[in-house]
C-alpha cells in the first residue's frame, strides 16, 4: 500500500526542479543503502577481489541502474578498468559491495559469497523499488535526451544486409541445382531375404528442402540482425 502511494505521488513531479524530492523518496526505498566512504568496512584489495552474487544476477537494465545511482544521486563512479564500463560503490548494513557492469553484465559484487548472498538479494529488492518509483524521471531523461539531439541510434544495415546476402547466394546456388536435376533418378537395387528390393532416388527433392533450411536461417538471421539497431542514451 505503502509502495503504491509513494509511485502515485510520482505522477505529480515535475523535472528538473522536484529532482531533490524524487531523490529523498528514493533514497528512502533504498535505506540502508548508502554510498560507501573512507569508514565503509571493506577487505584488503576489495576493489580487486570482490565476486559476483547470484541475486545480482537479476538486477533491473544497467541504464536504469546507473541512472538512479550516478545521476540522480550522484554516488562516485569509480570509472572504468579492463572489462568493467562503470563501478559504484555502495555500503550496506555496514559493509562494503559493488555494482559494476561488467563483461557479462551488471551484478552486485561482494567480498564474502557465502555471507554476502542475503545482504546481496536485499540490495536487488531495494533496488527495484527504487528503480520504479523513478520511472517518470527515466521518462523525463529520455525526453530531455531527445530534444537535445543526444539519441545515438547505431546503424548495422550494412552488416545485416551482407547477412541477408550471403543466404540468398546460398539459396540461389542450390535452387539452381536442384532445377538441373529435376530429372535425375537414382537407382538403387538390393538383395533381401525375401528377394530384391529397388528403391529410386531424385536429388531435387533433397535438394528443395535443402532450400526451405536455407529460408529458414535467411529469416532467423534477419530477425536476429533487428535487434542490432540499438537506441542508446547518451549521459
Amino acid at each position: 500500500m505503502v509502495g503504491s502511494l509513494i509511485i502515485s505521488a510520482m505522477t505529480k513531479l515535475d523535472f528538473p526542479k522536484d529532482t531533490e524530492i524524487l531523490k529523498e523518496k528514493v533514497l528512502l526505498a533504498l535505506n540502508p543503502i548508502k554510498e560507501a566512504d573512507k569508514n565503509t568496512k571493506a577487505k584488503k584489495q576489495f576493489l580487486f577481489s570482490a565476486q559476483r552474487t547470484d541475486a545480482g544476477r537479476s538486477l533491473p537494465p544497467y541504464q536504469l541502474v546507473y541512472f538512479l545511482f550516478h545521476n540522480l544521486l550522484g554516488f562516485k563512479d569509480l570509472g572504468r578498468f579492463e572489462k568493467i564500463a562503470w563501478s559504484i560503490p555502495i555500503e550496506f548494513n555496514e559493509k562494503a559491495f559493488l555494482i559494476e557492469h561488467r563483461k557479462f553484465g551488471v551484478g552486485v559484487f561482494a567480498g564474502n559469497l557465502e555471507q554476502d548472498e542475503k545482504d546481496a538479494q536485499e540490495i536487488v529488492n531495494k533496488i527495484h523499488r527504487a528503480v520504479k518509483i523513478c520511472k517518470k524521471y527515466y521518462e523525463w531523461i529520455a525526453e530531455q535526451a531527445v530534444s537535445d539531439s543526444k539519441m545515438n541510434i547505431k546503424n548495422k544495415s550494412i552488416d545485416l544486409y551482407a547477412r541477408y546476402n550471403y543466404f540468398l547466394k546460398l539459396y540461389r546456388a542450390e535452387n539452381d541445382q536442384a532445377e538441373e536435376r529435376k530429372d535425375e533418378v537414382h537407382k538403387e537395387t538390393k538383395n533381401t531375404q525375401h528377394g530384391t528390393s529397388t528403391s529410386y532416388y531424385r536429388p531435387y527433392y533433397q535438394l528443395k528442402k535443402m532450400q526451405i533450411g536455407l529460408l529458414y536461417l535467411q529469416l532467423m538471421h534477419f530477425l536476429a540482425g533487428q535487434s542490432t539497431y540499438l537506441f542508446t542514451l547518451l549521459s
